[in-house]
């Protein structure tokens, strides 16, 4: 009996220590932690509908290369996340922030730049000219801070608007790795599909179930004997 209880205090300490280290794991959520990355729902520059044009690169993706994006555009994506993963760069952020999504945002290499007539990456070059992209696969009611990586720096996109339903329209200057972020108060309050923690949870919550039911018999055989 003393045994088990030994074991059952090792389990619930265990569980203390694993706990505390999935919420800070928080702190920098990538996309490749999550089963849906962003879409790009819809698009729209000048006036014309080109989200067929549009491709939006997860970190997961980045690496096993199965978006139709230049080898560049993604080697910048993976360096990106590097950095801020071991903390050699850092978002121009004030206050506790968390990046929920890090991704590419470009026109498909193949179909709308080597293949086509359009001239959709040479238009968005020119000054003054944007693209409006509606991003989905994101949670409803966000206070996103959405940040651009262009020329070595970041810069906070100025026209981002909720849709409501689940999408969000940001209007860019230009295409580049893009950073989605949120203060940790509200990733509480409306945690992402990669959110962990309640698994873990959960399965702290499973094995401690498993211990008592299997100290039942036992503790019921010594009060027979």
């Amino acid at each position: 009996m003393k045994k088990m209880i030994v074991f059952l205090m090792a389990v619930l300490m265990c569980v203390s220590f694993v706990l505390p280290v999935c919420a800070a794991e928080q702190e920098f959520v990538p996309s490749i932690t999550y089963k849906d990355g962003l879409v790009a729902v819809e698009a729209t520059m000048n006036g014309e509908a080109v989200g067929n044009c549009i491709v939006v690169t997860s970190i997961k993706e980045a690496k096993e290369k199965t978006t139709d994006i230049y080898q560049e555009t993604r080697d910048l994506l993976l360096e990106v996340y590097e950095k801020l993963s071991d903390g050699t760069m850092k978002l121009p952020l004030e206050g506790d922030y968390v990046i929920l999504e890090l991704v590419d945002i470009s026109f498909a290499k193949t179909t709308c730049v080597e293949e086509t007539t359009h001239e959709h990456e040479q238009w968005l070059k020119e000054a003054g000219n944007t693209i409006t992209v509606d991003l989905g696969h994101l949670s409803k009611g966000l206070d996103l801070v959405v940040l651009s990586y262009n020329d070595g720096q970041w810069n906070e996109i100025e026209d981002v608007t909720d849709n409501g339903d689940g999408t969000y329209a940001c209007v860019f200057e230009h295409f580049c790795p893009v950073a989605f972020c949120v203060e940790a108060d509200a990733l509480e309050e409306a945690p992402t599909t990669g959110d962990s923690s309640n698994v873990m949870m959960w399965l702290a919550v499973m094995m401690i179930c498993a211990v008592s039911l299997a100290m039942i018999p036992v503790v019921y055989r010594r009060r027979v004997r």
